[in-house]
């Protein structure tokens, strides 16, 4: 190994994709052992970092779940180096980046990326100041005692958010199905009882602790970095070294070999051929198994009036050596998760009428310890026939190992083929921070199957001569997991039925102390739960007709795009984002806009978006909600014929009344080499079901439809409170847009009649259509493309009549007013309260209206969490910042909070406005350059929001692929085209649905002007602010939580000091109690004193008694009636979000602009000459004030 600037380079030929191949990569390993990958991406100017900690929630004392999350958190506040406690926060926020952390029961996670400008702190480059700020938290963290006890309290709120959500429901239920033995079993997130009240009474030092926790595991060698940025891999070497070497190591033990014979390490140093960094810190400290035999064979039954889902669990056996276990894996999820025609899915779904979705996964909860989870949420029916459920799904297993050994090696091989492709292809990372975590993680994995070379990918290679070996590797391993005694499931819905392979009784009975659900446990009669060997699956297709590759051609493409530690310093900063999209031809019935990306990572991949839309300018509730019945079932049809294109890497999905009026949009990525075919297939699909299938929809695939569509919109109404919120405000911010009450009705209005007459409405009648297309593409190619979407939508075709829609408007607030619209939040079992707040600031169109507003949003949004959630403590979740609605732009608020009530969140909103105008008022000239224009202009107008800002850009498809993902570079930038193309504003500057600011315009802005701006439409004070404010409440009562948090606190602390009292006793004695403190731990002495364990009790509880004579065990909450809307609210049922409110009160339509044609022909004018984008040069910005007058309607119609 070459010796380089105090590391060692580790020679590493990495497998590379094509969409990565615009990178360079070197593993090195610092003077302290920490093992450290550099991405060098001269191509983005964005940097980023990630650190992986091989210690998480396994590593906390029993008596003290949580530590680990709360030393997560509290290694952003502060450190020896870096004392100011929002000095890293502060750093990244206000330059544009974003920072998060995350702790699993293995791993905790910290990362962050930041825009690479010219910007400089305390004399350094910002990302090498940031990465030394960042580094710190792994050297000398602080643990201020002050910020402890805050910082307890977010952990208790953002446990508070989990308690609703169905993923952290399932996850919590496999923890109480897992061995009590294993640390996996233990609860890991952390609330105010385990991290604040129990520690208190045990008179445990909380700051002692975590410096424990951070001494004992934070060491050099429990950790891997990756540093990714358009530097060289020389540079990016420097910082790390400069940055990281000094990390703590301690003493080291030598790396464990391979044998000699392995043929798979032949990539690895002989040093490094025990590269297992996660398996090497927890050596020899699990020793149970997390499914044990006797914990298999068990049913958990949680209750809840929100859902009806279930998850069958199939650990799969640790001591397999098999090299193909995690390419078996991989399998498994593709065949069982498989919705084409024949699958287990149609069978499930359609035939059955079992459920309604499905989704296959693994999930390693521990070391060597994965299970492979089966989720699908059930109808009716498929409640009453678990029992059937599982047989199938045994059964299904079993149709594939009984394959003929040629026919099964001939599946693997394809299924390999398409592993390689999806990987050839990939196009995985949501942004560059999610890039460094997830390889952060990886590089802490057991690699000795891997190897170093396929570190990128995740995952061992596999090659024709393997194919005889993982066959049998294959059916044994299925036989091992897919087996009745290995198997455990969660129900989680309003009732179990009763079922034949249960017993009767349950095993076990109780609620949860930390989620407070109802659950009960039931033994599986295994002799009553085998495979049904008579089912017939019909005619399934194991051959995929979409793949045209063999095995032997798909590794020589693989083999044109590997890499090694070279470094590609002579790329140059991608010039895509520098070209705009081309006019490629218009009418007025029709535009059509392509962008030819020239960027590596756009290789051999094509993206188009189209959508027809009725010129018919009546719009209503019915005819939005036939056009998502319409999507619904067209949907149905198109997963089953391209699941298999979905396989090779194409992903589709479909929106629904995107503008308002009557339309279907759809979108179709992949790679270009069988593109033409898809696209072609799609077209007629989509032709074909609206001219002819149509007709013979009966009423029974409408009701299905209608139950589908309706359960979305409950869904909607339970789903994360920031959701709510955002779906709350937009019917008051955006034209023809109905509330879930209105689609409700029309839901259940519509008819079959109503429905044909929309699918023939869209094929007939006048429409207007919009294409996008971008990718790897010739204008030609582009032209052949269009010519197959007009076989739908015909806009070669149709007369050439004045077909243009209305454009697609927002709302005016009317001024003056704060209007606020209070409703229950709709899960009953949510105890968090939501403030969403919005204040209108103009028109989108005005480049002084954006420049203004994004420098407001930048500032509030900078300061608002830390002011916020770290001093104020208002809740966990605390999100500010732009929102950018089809014509309009505001500022936005978003809180989320258990402890206060919405309206104190509001008045706190307020107050932190009426701060910061205090703030700029005292600043001086200079101060106001120096600590608001200048941050803003060096943070380049960020375009990173914690908060969903452009909802069009950010629009759910009504129906997708089972591949979909809207988060990456690629699908990022057709997006914002398309989203520019949707609300007709054609400037296509900016990235992410937002528009660029001339940042000239904002460094000449003065003090003065500022305040004119704020103090006019920002300011609490103003009488011209126009504002919405949306407060959820939970439907629990002051006095129900307080009830909760006792009886909650009373269980974990007796748990805690190993004493039980039967739940019905308990109860009973909080009731004589009246749920008062004191009398409780005198109740409770006297029943433990009864049962001779008073002592116990006594002796445990001293430290606390000490204090007070009897000290409560709570700190007192008054009960308080029961939580209610405000009588000056709108009335409204709740199992609704919104309720329609007299809107004309509350805004009017702006006024008409210029045509869609006549913008397209304007700009197919300047097109050549760059003319269309230009925001005007202003000598003076006062003297623009004047000439204009900001309350002008045209700019600021408020």
């Amino acid at each position: 190994m070459s010796t380089y600037l105090s590391a060692r380079t580790i020679p590493v030929d990495f497998q590379n994709s094509l969409y990565n191949s615009d990178r360079s990569y070197r593993l090195i390993e610092l003077s302290n052992g920490l093992f450290t990958l550099l991405v060098s991406q001269p191509s983005k100017l964005v940097g980023s970092c990630g650190v992986c900690v091989a210690s998480g929630s396994h590593d906390d004392p029993c008596e003290i779940p949580g530590l680990a999350h709360l030393c997560e958190h509290m290694l952003f506040l502060g450190t020896s180096d870096f004392p100011k406690p929002n000095e890293f926060l502060e750093t990244i926020d206000t330059n544009g980046g974003k920072s998060n952390a995350f702790t699993t029961g293995e791993q905790t996670c910290y990362y962050f990326e930041l825009p690479i400008t010219e910007g400089e702190k305390n004399e350094m480059p910002l990302f090498n100041y940031a990465t030394n700020c960042f580094s710190s938290f792994f050297k000398n963290p602080i643990f201020n005692e002050c910020y402890i006890k805050k910082e307890i309290q977010a952990v208790d709120d953002e446990h508070k958010a989990n308690i609703s959500n169905l993923n952290k429901i399932f996850f919590h239920g496999l923890k109480i199905l897992a061995n009590e033995r294993h640390p996996f079993h233990k609860f890991g997130t952390g609330n105010l009882n385990t991290l604040g009240n129990i520690p208190r009474r045990k008179s445990i030092n909380m700051r002692k602790c975590l410096t424990n926790h951070f001494a004992e595991n934070y060491c050099s060698e429990n950790m891997t970095l990756v540093i990714k940025g358009p530097h060289s891999l020389g540079q990016l070497q420097k910082i790390a070294v400069s940055t990281f070497s000094d990390v703590e190591q301690r003493t080291r033990k030598p790396p464990k070999r391979l044998s000699n014979g392995s043929s798979k390490s032949s990539d690895f140093p002989c040093q490094y051929s025990g590269f297992n960094i996660l398996n090497n810190a927890k050596e020899g400290r699990f020793s149970e198994k997390v499914f044990s035999n006797e914990t298999k064979g068990r049913l958990l039954y949680i209750k809840s009036s929100q859902h009806s889902n279930i998850r069958l669990i199939f650990p799969i056996p640790s001591s397999s050596n098999s090299p193909y276990i995690s390419t078996i894996q991989n399998i498994w999820c593709s065949y069982l998760g498989d919705e084409s025609h024949g699958s287990l899915y149609e069978h499930l779904a359609d035939s059955d009428n079992f459920i309604r979705s499905i989704y296959v996964f693994t999930q390693e909860l521990c070391i060597n310890d994965s299970v492979l989870c089966i989720d699908m949420e059930l109808t009716v029916i498929g409640v009453r026939n678990i029992h059937l459920l599982v047989e199938r799904v045994l059964s299904k297993m079993e149709e594939l190992i009984a394959l003929s050994q040629a026919n099964l090696i001939s599946y693997l091989a394809e299924q390999i083929i398409i592993s390689k492709l999806s990987y050839f292809h990939q196009d995985k990372y949501s942004s560059c921070s999610d890039e460094v975590c997830q390889l952060s993680q990886q590089m802490q994995s057991d690699l000795k199957y891997i190897g170093l070379t396929h570190l990128l990918r995740g995952n061992g290679d596999v090659n024709e001569e393997d194919l005889q070996s993982l066959s049998s590797s294959f059916i044994i391993e299925t036989q091992n997991v897919f087996n009745t005694a290995n198997l455990n499931i969660i129900f989680v819905g309003r009732d179990l039925q009763k079922l034949p392979f249960l017993h009767s009784i349950p095993d076990i009975e109780r609620k949860d102390p930390f989620y407070n659900f109802e659950f009960s446990v039931y033994l599986i009669i295994l002799e009553k739960l085998q495979p049904s060997r008579h089912i017939q699956y019909g005619s399934y297709e194991f051959k995929n007709t979409f793949l045209d590759v063999t095995l032997e051609a798909m590794n020589h493409k693989l083999s044109l795009v590997r890499t090694n530690a070279v470094d590609n310093s002579f790329q140059t900063e991608s010039i895509s984002s520098h070209c705009s999209p081309k006019l490629f031809q218009f009418s007025t019935n029709h535009e059509i806009w392509f962008k030819k990306e020239l960027d590596l990572s756009y290789k051999e991949k094509l993206i188009t978006t189209f959508q027809v839309q009725s010129v018919n300018k009546e719009t209503s509730p019915l005819k939005s909600i036939a056009m998502e019945v319409l999507c619904e079932l067209l949907g149905k049809e198109l997963r089953k014929n391209l699941y298999r294109a979905e396989q090779i890497g194409y992903s589709w999905s479909m929106f629904p009344n995107a503008t308002g009026s009557s339309s279907i949009a759809f979108n179709l990525a992949g790679p270009s080499e069988c593109y033409g075919r898809v696209l072609n297939l799609v077209v007629q699909q989509l032709t074909r079901f609206l001219s002819e299938a149509i007709e013979s929809v009966s009423y029974k695939d409408l009701s299905k439809a209608r139950i589908k569509i309706r359960k979305d919109l409950e869904e909607l109404t339970v789903s994360s409170l920031v959701k709510q919120s955002i779906a709350a405000s937009i019917v008051f911010l955006e034209e023809d847009i109905w509330s879930l009450e209105e689609r409700t009705e029309a839901l259940e209005i519509l008819t079959l009649e109503d429905l044909r007459s929309s699918a023939k409405a869209l094929l007939n009648d006048p429409t207007y259509t919009r294409i996008v297309v971008s990718g790897d593409i010739s204008r030609a190619n582009v032209h052949s493309l269009c010519l197959t979407i007009d076989q739908f939508s015909r806009h070669e075709t149709k007369l050439a009549d004045n077909h243009n829609p209305d454009e697609p408007s927002s709302k005016i607030l009317l001024k003056g007013r704060n209007h606020i619209h209070e409703i229950s939040n709709c899960n009953n079992e949510d105890p968090l309260n939501a403030t969403y707040h919005y204040i209108q600031i103009g028109l989108r169109e005005s480049p002084l209206v954006r420049a203004l507003g994004k420098l407001t949003a930048y500032l509030l949004s900078s300061n608002c969490a830390f002011e916020l959630r770290t001093l104020k403590q208002l809740g966990y979740t605390v999100l500010a910042g732009l929102r950018i609605s089809r014509s309009t732009l505001g500022v936005q608020f978003c809180v989320l909070s258990g402890s206060h009530e919405p309206q104190d969140v509001l008045n706190e909103i307020s107050s932190f406005l009426r701060e910061w105008e205090q703030r700029i008022e005292e600043y001086s000239e200079d101060e106001f350059q120096k600590k608001v224009i200048e941050p803003f202009a060096l943070s380049g107008a960020s375009e990173v929001d914690d908060l969903p800002s452009n909802l069009v850009y950010l629009m759910e498809p009504s129906q997708s692929s089972s591949n979909y993902c809207s988060q990456s570079d690629i699908k990022d930038s057709h997006r914002n085209i398309w989203e520019k193309v949707l609300t007709s504003g054609y400037r296509f500057s900016g990235r992410s649905g937002n528009e660029a600011v001339d940042i000239g315009f904002v460094t000449s802005l003065k003090k003065d002007e500022y305040l004119r701006f704020y103090r006019k439409y920002i300011s609490p004070s103003s009488n011209k602010r126009a504002t919405i404010s949306v407060l959820i409440h939970t439907q629990l009562s002051s006095e129900e939580i307080h009830r909760n948090n006792l009886k909650v606190e009373i269980c974990y602390f007796l748990r805690s000091i190993d004493l039980n009292i039967e739940e019905e006793e308990l109860n009973g004695l909080l009731q004589r109690c009246k749920y008062d403190s004191d009398a409780v731990v005198h109740q409770l002495y006297k029943h433990f004193r009864k049962n001779h364990m008073g002592f116990q009790f006594l002796k445990s509880s001293f430290p606390m008694m000490a204090l007070s004579i009897i000290a409560p065990i709570l700190k007192k909450t008054k009960p308080e009636k029961r939580r209610s809307t405000p009588s000056n609210s709108i009335s409204m049922p709740q199992k609704h979000i919104l309720q329609s409110l007299s809107l004309t009160e509350v805004a009017s339509k702006p006024p008409q602009t210029k045509s869609i044609y006549d913008k397209l022909r304007e700009f197919k004018l300047n097109q050549d000459f760059n003319e269309y984008d230009s925001d005007g040069d202003f000598s003076s910005i006062l003297d623009f004030y004047e000439s204009t007058d900001m309350s002008t309607e045209n700019l600021f119609p408020l």
